[in-house]
């Protein structure tokens, strides 16, 4: 179960939805990469193009959102769906690979709840 906020939710590095083609990718790769082939474009407007634009408040009322891997400041997990798994920075947000094994060796489930908030 991870966390969102009052206002919005602002970990999109660590985001990764459930679609293939919906926020399933490193967005400070994409920042980066861009940064470097269009060098006629500003750092903000490519931060509000990839970043900005996914920042959101999910409302209270909303319901369990099941993801690849959140965070957004907190998270509780049931230690059996970490066995074998640990954190590991070295190519993207650490918390991505830490639950993708959760889900695929462990065959835990991952949340976003809008009611466990931080701020």
């Amino acid at each position: 179960m991870t966390a969102t906020a009052h206002d919005t939710y602002y970990d999109i590095w660590a985001l990764r939805t459930l679609s293939d083609s919906v926020m399933n990718y490193d967005v400070w790769n994409q920042v980066f990469n861009l940064e470097l082939s269009l060098s006629n474009y500003c750092h903000p407007s490519i931060f509000n193009g990839i970043i900005g634009i996914h920042k959101r408040r999910i409302p209270v009322e909303h319901g369990l959102i099941e993801v690849r891997s959140a965070f957004n400041g907190a998270g509780l997990y049931k230690v059996n769906s970490t066995y074998n798994c640990k954190y590991d920075g070295r190519t993207t947000c650490e918390h991505v690979p830490f639950h993708l094994c959760i889900r695929e060796k462990n065959r835990g489930r991952i949340f976003i709840n809008p009611e466990f908030q931080v701020s």
